[in-house]
């Protein structure tokens, strides 16, 4: 298998998040197309339009959890 790294991604998302209190965060990132975000020379903008994800505290460890 072979990885290459063509450029720098660049991604600007708004967010919402839920924090529950069992210490689960569950999190939405959305990306606006009307946005008239800046260029940067040498960085690939790459479109995300929804992303999401949850962390869930493991209950046997403070200082890990679950990434979905």
């Amino acid at each position: 298998m072979r990885i290459a790294t063509v450029a720098p991604r660049d991604v600007y998302q708004d967010v919402l998040s839920n924090h529950f209190p069992n210490g689960t965060i569950r999190s939405v990132l959305y990306d606006n197309p009307d946005d008239d975000l800046p260029l940067n020379n040498g960085v690939v903008r790459m479109n995300v339009p929804l992303a999401g994800f949850e962390f869930i505290p493991d209950p046997n460890d403070p200082n890990k959890c679950t990434c979905r």
